[in-house]
């Protein structure tokens, strides 16, 4: 029971790791959205939409991609044809020539699990 007692006693003193795990988050967040914005603008057709891209962070949660009515010279709204394609002029088949943001997101991770580990064995050190 003491060696219980002694593991929950260094969990506590470990304190709050949160500030730290915001820096990793955040930073993450920002990785994803240049990446994302440097693929859009790559893109002959949707470069534009590059600065509509953003990130928000509520808690220990990251929201990052485009945002609807932020400027991007008024087309904004082509973020989701970008990305997906849509039926172009004629019914033809349209867009989906930018990289799906998954794929962004799968970049980071490694990177995002690596500073978290690290964060974890120092607060128990």
């Amino acid at each position: 029971m003491s060696e219980l007692r002694a593991f929950a006693a260094e969990l506590r003193a470990a304190g709050d790791v949160r500030p730290e795990v915001e820096k990793v988050l955040f930073k993450g967040a920002m990785n994803i959205k240049k990446d994302m914005q440097a693929k859009m603008r790559g893109s002959g057709s949707f470069g534009a939409l590059a600065n509509s891209i953003t990130f928000d962070i509520e808690g220990l949660a990251a929201e990052i991609g485009p945002v609807k009515g932020s400027g991007g010279g008024g087309l904004d709204f082509g973020a989701n044809i970008a990305y997906f394609g849509g039926t172009g002029w004629g019914g033809k088949h349209s867009g989906g020539t930018v990289e799906d943001p998954e794929e962004a997101l799968l970049r980071e991770v490694p990177a995002f699990e690596k500073y978290l580990t690290e964060i974890a064995v120092r607060s128990l050190e």
